[in-house]
């Protein structure tokens, strides 16, 4: 399921604490797990909403696309 950007804003209460805590504490091993959590959810949830629409109006236009292996 995509979500909006502004949607995907909100998840950061979700674990922007969790990745400050662990850099402020100098928690490696803490760090590189919220990293790959945080990866692997917005790479599930966090796709453009319109991706076809992007193309000529958004983000695509200029030539920014996933960097996970999903093509619009």
């Amino acid at each position: 399921m995509a979500m909006s950007t502004l949607t995907v804003s909100k998840t950061t209460v979700y674990w922007w604490y969790s990745l400050l805590e662990s850099i402020v504490n100098h928690k490696r091993k803490q760090l590189t797990d919220v990293l790959e959590r945080t990866y692997f959810f917005l790479k599930e949830k966090a796709g453009r909403a319109h991706p076809k629409r992007d193309k000529s109006t958004g983000l695509y236009q200029f030539g920014v696309e996933p960097n996970y292996g999903v093509t619009s």
